[in-house]
């Protein structure tokens, strides 16, 4: 990928304030609303975690994350299509997709077999969100500003 985004200060820093500056929207009201709602679960995962709240109320938050991911990933590749975003582009991102989705579950299940949820686990999701998620949609961006996209 040819740049990243970090979303919170460097290792060892206390993590900052989780949030989706107006550079990365990709304009399209949808798919920014989608990324807003996944941010804010999260944030509420974050404040669990630092809370020490109960470790199924964690994993709750979690799976309703990678739900909300999946749910997200399926509309957005529909949009694709809508906007005549070519076949190719689609299916790689697609393919992203579910390499994104793979690595989540992954991480879910590691947190379920010991039994723990730590803000290195937030930490780690922010980084896939951002530099994985984000960076990967900022190509989306591109082509909706290509086809004049306008929402309304």
């Amino acid at each position: 990928m040819a740049s990243r985004v970090t979303p919170m200060g460097g290792a060892g820093e206390e993590m900052g304030e989780i949030t989706l500056s107006e550079g990365l929207k990709i304009g399209h009201p949808r798919i920014d609303d989608q990324h807003e709602l996944l941010l804010k679960v999260l944030r509420d995962l974050k404040d669990l975690i630092a809370a020490e709240a109960a470790i199924a109320d964690s994993a709750k938050r979690l799976c309703e994350f990678i739900r909300l991911m999946e749910e997200h990933f399926v509309d957005e590749e529909k949009l694709l299509r809508e906007l005549r975003y070519g076949a190719e582009e689609v299916d790689a991102h697609a393919l992203h997709h579910r390499e994104v989705i793979a690595t989540l579950q992954s991480l879910a299940a590691e947190c379920t077999a010991i039994e723990s949820y730590t803000l290195g686990l937030v930490e780690e999701l922010l980084r896939l969100f951002f530099n994985e998620v984000i960076a990967a949609d900022m190509k989306i961006k591109t082509h909706l500003q290509k086809i004049g996209f306008r929402s309304e």
